[in-house]
Order: structure tokens, then C-alpha cells, then sequence
């Protein structure tokens, strides 16, 4: 991508006292956020000024003029203070570079040193900025200092600003309409007043709408209650569900809760304004759906979620042939009750008909079905088989096409199939959704998926997923993917601020609250990474996935005692094989090797296929009977591991899982060069050098086989290089853990553990 280089002054502000807020009141610091950017987008645009990207609770925008930037900055100040938000805002005029999907240069970087130095509620300038506007009505400034900047070559003088904004309105007329174009001045007044006394109508005709327009534009579509007979047609309903919260997602302005974040409420007897709380909205849907052969019955409610006053109730008698009017038609009155625009473009996108196909349409929301009900293969499998017909009756149904790119790849990510031939199928699939519809976001989101998870290019998927934000900034999916994309690239704090963006526009979303932790995690603040993981399990307490990552917190940094306390108190996931894997770990970790043999034991299940292995249990037995010395019962588990990983590994070739596994096993039966090999092989398939967050098991176990074969020196480099990128191993794991016995003597093992980076502070059990 080209760089596109310009003189801008550079506006950047940041909210003081975040971070600490954060730490107090999390539901709070969002709310904040949320109201600094409501308050900042439309000022900025105000003051012909362009937002250019957010960088935690910091805002980056340009504009034009200095002047422009000072009066939107103080204009910022004053609203905001009027909320009770304290700002900082540093404002610089520079060159910036535009390319690569960020913004750098002189201006960025002073910019930012200023608003870092500014006094709470205050806005400072540099010399260049103080230039343009030292002769403008209604701006004064006050000297600071002349100081030397962090990287920046030049002493910098700075400046606060005071800014009288009703100074604007006495500008003389001449220079109103040499500012806003000759004669478009007196049509711009004319517009002005013809506007502020409609409104003034509107108001007095119609007092209900005020209350609405002051309503922050937050929605969330609840499961419709399904009253057909025929239950295997729940689908129809889901279907038109998701349609017209898709429609509601693509309105600019208005904040859409996903179908994950609503599906918990399905069936239940909650009241609304309980709801509009936990989901952090104010507006909610509810509706049913009945169908009698091919007539369908919609009702819908639109229900202010806090007083849970119902504003507006509608029912629509059509036949099945008009689903997609239907949908288009409810999205359309839903913006117009909450006071929100729909632009023409918007319009032709809610307005698009899928297929012109009844049948196709009913095998593609059978296909939504299964692929939103697991992540097993034999939900993605069937969910294949529906778009495969969908696509067969309509060979233009770009959906359809998108469905099966997406559950091919889901088949692909969770290793259950990571052939040439099935990476072949994907592209094939997402094609022809290419050829049929570039633009579509459906599209290029799946695109950008596809260069993730298929092909590792995360360069090529930021390239397609990071401009779809300037359309649909306030997407939670979207961000958390752009989120997941910088953790694979090692930037774990820029994939930290698009978490919290993630959660600060859907609080509920139990996914982003678990993908902010683990990211945590990584970057070693542990305390955090614990409050939101205990955030997720209370947002959805049936998902395991989010218990095993708190237990293994607490077992990776020592906290033993806290991991054994929690699983007594959540026994509703004990007999899950990874739960079960943990909890042996931890008796590992006690030198209660008995009792991990017992649970090791206990695991019913023939194979432990995970995302992050693929193994049975005789892998672990044999790692437990190496560690307490029964070389001859070590043996003949690891022997058995060996023969089963390679009767697999000609069918799943590329399976780093396995080359992992059977490298282990391999070092446990003292076959050094071939597990030296096989954990060579596995790092050519995943390490950090293609996956800052997956590689980290592949370049832990290549350490485990160095160790086990007796490589100490290699295993030690291996091992802090390790440690210096990743959190999810602490010096308090390496000293518990009784696998590095071998090393805990040696000089370089101890530099490591005593290392004054790699210490961790956590609080009192």
C-alpha cells in the first residue's frame, strides 16, 4: 500500500485516570469510553476534521487548520467535563504518514508527548501550532517551557490554550463567508434556521420523541418465542432473527448486541429492564414467530429496556415468499423509532435479497443452524452438507458460498482436517463468494478469517479486516478478530486495545471478556487476567473452555492451593478430559503423584483431541511415571503413545499436535535423534515465528524433549528466550514443577528463575 504523506495538525486525547478506573469499576471505565467517543466523533467532524484511529482510551484525529483543531479540542474539553470526564489533549502540526493501516510521523509522536504532559482538563499546543493561532479572536495562550521530547530531535515549545468558542459566532461576516465559500455561507444560515425551527416543531408537537433522541442507540434482538407445531422448523425463526439483527448491524450509529450475547436469554422469564442491564443497552426487541403452511405471523415489540416502557407493537401477516421485505421492513421502522438514519447506502445493503430461491434459503438457515450450535466437526459437517444444497439450487447465493468457506475453515482451524486438499476447498469456496459479491462485509470478514487461520498472513488479513472499522466501528466481532490477528503477531498490547474495544462496545459478551484474559495472561498481569476471567464464567457459567484457562492460571504461577479450592467448588466440569488434564497437572505441581495417576486413569475417553494437542492418556501416564523414575512403566505407556501417533500421523501429515506428541514420546523411550527430529518437524508447522500464541506449546515441548534427552545447555536457552516473549510460563511454575529437577541446579535455570523481569507480585489468597 502506497504512503500517503501530509501536513496535518494532529489532535490526540486520552482520558485520565483510566486505567485506575478500570481497576475499580470496570462496567464504569467502559460507560466512559463509550461517552468520550459519542462526544468526540461528531465535534470532530464539526471541525472538518478526520478521526483517524483509537489507541486504548486515547483518540488519534487530523485536521486542516491548527485553529480547527484547537476550538474542537476545547469544545471536547468543555462537553466532556459537562460528563464528568477529565481529559488530556496534546495537539501538534506535522508531517504524518499514512500506509499500512496506521498512522505515523512527527506529528503523531509530539502530539502524543504533549497530551502525556498536559494538566488534567487542559489542552497544549506546540510552537508550530502556537503560530497559526497566536492572532486568532478568542484564543490566548500561556508560555510553558521549551523542552526536549522523547524521540523527537528538536526541543519542542509548548503552550496551553484557553479558547473563548462564542468568539466564532463574532467573527465579522466577511470572514464567515471567506471561511465557509461566498454565497454558500448565506444558504448554510438559512439551512441552519429552517432546521433549528423544525425541530423546534417536532419537539413541541411530539414531546415523547425528545426522550427518545436522548437515548444512547444501544439494541439487542431477543430469541423470538417460536409458536409453530412443527419444532424442527425452529431454524426459520432463528434465521429471521439473525436477519434482521445483520440489517440493524450495518446502520451507522447504532450499537447491535450479537446472537451470542442474546441466546442465554432464550425461554426465559427475566424482565426487560433486568436484561437492557446485563446486556448494557437501552432498547430490546422481543417478538414470536408463527408459521401455518406458508403464512407467517412476525410480531414485534420495541421495549425502552430501563422503564421497560413499550414503544412500539407491530404484527406482520405475510406469506413466506415476502420473508426478506419482512425483515428489511422491520430493520427500516426499528431505525426510525430510535431516531437513527438510514443513508442510502445503508439502504441498498438492508434491501439486498439473498436468493430468489425458497429452497435454497431454507437449506442455508439450516446450515446457520449447525454451524452456530458447537464447535464439533459433525455440526460444521452437516452445516456443509445444507450450503452444499443451498449452492447446488443457487449457484449465486453468496451467503451459501461464505457458509461453507467458514465451516470448511472451522474444520481446518480445529485440526480436524488440515489436508492440502481441504485448504484447497476453502479458497475454492471463498472464491466464488468473491466473484459474486468483493465488497460485501460478509465477504471480506471471511477473507480476512481466511488469511488468519489458513494461511498465518496476518499482514494480508489486517489489510482487509482494519478498513471495514470505518464502516462498522462499533462491530464487537470485528474487533475482536482484529484483536486475535495482532495477539498471533506478537503486538499483545495492540491486541489488548482492540479487546477492550471489543468489550466496551458489548460488556456482555462473555467470548471477549475470556480473549481480553488470555491476552492478559501472555503479558503477565495476572491479576487482571484472573478478574476477567471470573468476569466471563459469570457472564456464561456453562462454558468449560473459560474454567480450564483460570485453573491453568492459577496453576502456571504457583497458586496451587487457589486451583484445587476452585474445582472443589465447580465440580460441573470434572470429567471433562482437558479439566481433568489440569487437575492431574496440579497434583504434579503438589508431588502428589498417586493422585495425578488416578485422574490420568479415569479419562474415558480414547483420544484428547484439543486445539493445543492431540495425544492419549498414556502420553501423560508416561510423563508422570518418568518423573518419579519407573523407567519400565514409563516405557510401556510412551511405547503405546508412540505406536497410536504414528498410525495418525500419515492421515494428519501437517498436524504440529502430533509431531509434538510423538517427539515425547520419542525423548521418553530415549530415542534421541528422532525426537529431536519429530520436534524440529513440529516447529516448522507452528513456533513463533509464525504464531506468537500458538507456537509458544510446539517451543515449550521442544524444551521438554531437550530436557528429557539430556540436552541441558540447549534446553536452558530455548527455555529463557521462551519466558522473555510469553507469560503462560512463570519462574513460580518452574519452580514447582518437578520436570526441570534435572536443571534446578544449574547456574543458567537459577538466572532464569531469579530473573528480576520475570518475578510476579499476586495478592494474598
Amino acid at each position: 500500500m502506497p504512503e500517503d504523506r501530509r501536513l496535518a495538525a494532529i489532535m490526540f486525547t486520552d482520558i485520565v485516570g483510566y486505567t485506575a478506573l478500570m481497576g475499580r469499576d470496570e462496567k464504569k471505565a467502559f460507560q466512559m469510553l463509550r461517552k468520550n467517543r459519542e462526544i468526540q466523533r461528531p465535534l470532530i467532524k464539526k471541525y472538518r476534521g478526520e478521526w483517524l484511529k483509537e489507541i486504548g482510551d486515547g483518540i488519534l484525529a487530523s485536521f486542516i487548520s491548527a485553529s480547527d483543531a484547537v476550538r474542537c479540542a476545547s469544545e471536547i474539553q468543555l462537553e466532556c467535563q459537562k460528563e464528568g470526564i477529565s481529559l488530556r489533549i496534546g495537539i501538534h502540526e506535522g508531517e504524518v504518514v499514512f500506509g499500512g493501516g496506521d498512522v505515523l510521523g512527527d506529528g503523531v509522536n509530539v502530539a502524543s508527548r504533549l497530551e502525556e504532559m498536559a494538566e488534567k482538563g487542559c489542552v497544549y499546543v506546540s510552537g508550530s501550532v502556537f503560530k497559526d493561532i497566536k492572532n486568532k479572536e478568542g484564543i490566548t495562550t500561556e508560555f510553558i517551557e521549551e523542552k526536549t521530547l522523547k524521540n523527537v530531535d528538536d526541543p519542542v515549545k509548548i503552550y496551553k490554550v484557553h479558547c473563548d468558542l462564542s468568539a466564532e459566532e463574532r467573527l465579522p461576516v466577511e470572514d464567515k463567508i471567506k471561511r465557509y465559500g461566498g454565497a454558500k455561507y448565506y444558504y448554510y444560515i438559512l439551512a441552519s434556521i429552517i432546521v433549528v425551527l423544525i425541530a423546534i416543531l417536532i419537539i413541541w408537537l411530539i414531546n415523547p420523541f425528545q426522550d427518545k433522541i436522548e437515548l444512547e442507540k444501544s439494541i439487542a434482538v431477543l430469541p423470538f418465542k417460536y409458536l409453530s407445531e412443527d419444532q424442527s422448523k425452529q431454524y426459520l425463526a432463528d434465521g429471521v432473527l439473525d436477519a434482521i439483527t445483520g440489517h440493524l448491524s450495518k446502520i451507522e450509529g447504532l450499537i447491535v448486541r450479537p446472537r451470542t450475547s442474546v441466546e442465554r436469554y432464550r425461554g426465559t422469564q427475566i424482565p426487560a429492564s433486568v436484561i437492557g442491564e446485563e446486556l448494557d443497552v437501552n432498547y430490546l426487541i422481543e417478538g414470536s414467530f408463527l408459521m401455518t403452511e406458508n403464512q407467517v405471523r412476525l410480531t414485534i415489540q420495541l421495549i425502552i429496556a430501563k422503564d421497560e416502557d413499550h414503544i412500539l407493537f407491530k404484527e406482520y401477516d405475510r406469506d413466506w415468499e415476502d420473508i426478506f421485505a419482512v425483515q428489511s421492513e422491520i430493520a427500516q421502522t426499528i431505525a426510525q423509532e430510535v431516531a437513527i438514519a438510514i443513508t442510502p447506502e445503508v439502504m441498498k445493503r438492508i434491501e439486498i435479497i439473498p436468493t430468489t430461491d425458497l429452497t435454497a434459503y431454507d437449506y442455508y438457515l439450516q446450515g446457520n443452524d449447525f454451524q452456530q450450535r458447537s464447535t464439533y466437526e459433525a455440526d460444521y459437517r452437516i452445516a456443509i452438507q445444507m450450503y452444499e444444497k443451498a449452492v447446488e439450487i443457487d449457484s449465486t447465493f453468496v451467503l451459501a458460498w461464505i457458509g461453507l468457506a467458514a465451516s470448511s475453515r472451522q474444520i481446518y482451524w480445529y485440526y480436524y482436517d488440515r489436508s492440502e486438499e481441504q485448504l484447497a476447498r476453502i479458497k475454492n469456496y471463498l472464491d466464488h463468494a468473491i466473484k459474486l459479491s468483493p465488497n460485501l462485509k460478509e465477504v471480506k470478514i471471511e477473507e480476512g478469517s481466511y488469511y488468519y487461520h489458513c494461511n498465518l498472513n496476518y499482514p494480508k488479513a489486517l489489510q482487509i479486516l482494519e478498513p471495514l472499522l470505518l464502516e462498522y466501528p462499533n462491530d464487537e466481532d470485528l474487533n475482536s478478530m482484529i484483536s486475535f490477528v495482532y495477539r498471533r503477531m506478537g503486538k499483545f498490547e495492540k491486541s489488548f486495545e482492540y479487546n477492550k474495544i471489543a468489550i466496551s462496545i458489548n460488556s456482555s459478551s462473555w467470548q471477549a471478556w475470556v480473549n481480553a484474559a488470555i491476552t492478559l495472561q501472555i503479558l503477565r498481569r495476572y491479576t487482571e487476567a484472573e478478574k476477567y476471567y471470573k468476569t466471563s464464567i459469570s457472564l456464561n457459567p456453562t462454558n468449560h473452555i473459560t474454567y480450564r484457562h483460570l485453573i491453568k492460571l492459577y496453576a502456571s504461577t504457583g497458586q496451587t492451593k487457589k486451583a484445587k479450592e476452585f474445582l472443589e467448588k465447580n465440580h460441573r466440569f470434572i470429567d471433562n478430559p482437558d479439566i481433568k488434564l489440569t487437575q492431574a497437572y496440579i497434583e504434579v505441581l503438589d508431588n502428589n503423584f498417586q493422585e495425578a495417576i488416578q485422574i490420568i486413569g479415569s479419562i474415558s475417553e480414547p483420544v484428547i483431541n484439543e486445539q493445543r494437542y492431540y495425544h492419549t492418556k498414556h502420553l501423560q501416564l508416561g510423563l508422570i511415571y518418568y518423573l518419579i523414575s519407573n523407567k519400565k512403566l514409563a516405557s510401556e505407556h510412551f511405547e503405546m503413545e508412540r505406536k497410536f501417533l504414528l498410525s495418525k500421523i500419515n492421515k494428519l501429515k501437517n498436524d504440529s499436535r502430533l509431531y509434538r506428541s510423538l517427539g515425547i514420546a520419542y525423548a521418553g523411550l530415549g530415542m534421541k535423534e528422532e525426537a529431536i527430529k519429530t520436534g524440529q518437524r513440529a516447529l516448522e508447522l507452528l513456533s513463533f515465528s509464525n504464531d506468537a500464541h500458538g507456537g509458544y506449546w510446539g517451543e515449550m515441548e521442544m524444551v521438554r524433549i531437550l530436557v528429557m534427552i539430556g540436552e541441558y545447555d540447549d534446553a536452558l536457552t530455548r527455555l529463557d528466550q521462551i519466558i522473555s516473549q510469553n507469560g503462560n510460563i512463570s519462574v513460580e511454575l518452574l519452580k514447582l514443577d518437578p520436570f526441570w529437577n534435572p536443571v534446578r541446579d544449574m547456574d543458567k535455570f537459577k538466572e532464569i528463575i531469579s530473573n528480576p523481569k520475570y518475578q510476579i507480585e499476586l495478592p494474598a489468597n
